[in-house]
């Protein structure tokens, strides 16, 4: 009974970790938007490639979101998706 509680814990924690990196990710795309728009240099241009990784990122921690809620026996599909959702975004961004 232990062992279960612990290993529920560690996945829990997993989750916590893997959502906060998703959101600090799309707080990093939007930011490096707004930078852009505000300050509107020729010089930001590399702030696409920058937005395109945070998506990328945010793509990454989402696949694994559903990864780990698959291995404790949820859908985790809808992850997934979102996930691939983030990596289109991510081409628009750097296109």
């Amino acid at each position: 009974m232990g062992d279960d509680d612990d290993a529920l814990e560690t996945t829990e924690r997993q989750l916590d970790k893997w959502e906060k990196r998703f959101f600090f990710c799309v707080f990093a795309a939007f930011a490096t938007l707004a930078i852009q728009l505000v300050f509107e240099a020729d010089w930001l241009d590399l702030l696409d490639w920058l937005r395109g990784a945070a998506w990328i990122g945010a793509g990454l921690s989402s696949i694994q979101l559903g990864r780990i809620l698959r291995s404790i026996g949820r859908d985790g599909s809808g992850m997934l998706l979102r996930g691939l959702g983030c990596f289109c975004i991510a081409i628009i961004a750097v296109v």
